[in-house]
């Protein structure tokens, strides 16, 4: 229970640290989105075949963003981590990047029950659980995806969810394209 507490105020005190902008741009510098994608999907590739989903990936090579690295990581990461509590065992999940025009855009997109029109105006919110199937989850409070929210936003870019709500659901992170940087 010590623990279980600790992690919520550990993500009260980090939700509100980025909400009062303490970390707005200041470690933001250009690299390789595709790198950093790659790197989150064989990080969790091996998480959620243990839950019993198999992750796939498709990432452009070749994209650069202007952001905080470990923070995009830590968005990625609670998605692929939602997708493998949300997706039922023997489905899969995805995620990709491209680029779209000015913009490069991540996709995470899981099979399963999906999220329900009203659900989605709210998932962002803090402490929100959405509906009983899946308030029961151990270790989720509700915190997650509003800290991405704020990271992804903190870095000039935007999150949404996409889902039919009955059987997928779609995150996408668009975040300003960078140039690549000049190789010294």
């Amino acid at each position: 229970e010590a623990r279980r507490i600790n992690l919520l105020i550990t993500r009260m005190l980090e939700s509100a640290r980025i909400k009062n902008h303490a970390m707005q741009r200041r470690n933001n510098h250009v690299f390789s989105l595709s790198d950093a994608v790659t790197e989150c999907a064989l990080r969790y590739e091996s998480l959620l075949y243990e839950q019993g989903v198999r992750l796939f990936s498709e990432v452009e090579d070749g994209l650069f963003v202007l952001a905080e690295e470990n923070a995009l990581k830590q968005a990625i990461g609670t998605i692929l981590d939602n997708a493998g509590k949300y997706t039922p065992k023997g489905q899969s999940a995805r995620i990709s990047a491209y680029k779209k025009r000015k913009t490069v855009v991540i996709e995470v997109r899981s099979e399963g029950a999906g999220v329900s029109e009203t659900e989605r105006e709210s998932i962002f919110n803090r402490f929100y659980r959405g509906d009983e199937g899946r308030a029961h989850i151990e270790g989720s409070y509700g915190l997650g995806l509003a800290i991405a929210r704020n990271l992804i936003e903190t870095m000039g870019g935007t999150i949404r969810c996409e889902s039919d709500g009955e059987s997928f659901t779609t995150f996408v992170i668009s975040l300003p394209v960078a140039r690549a940087p000049k190789k010294a």
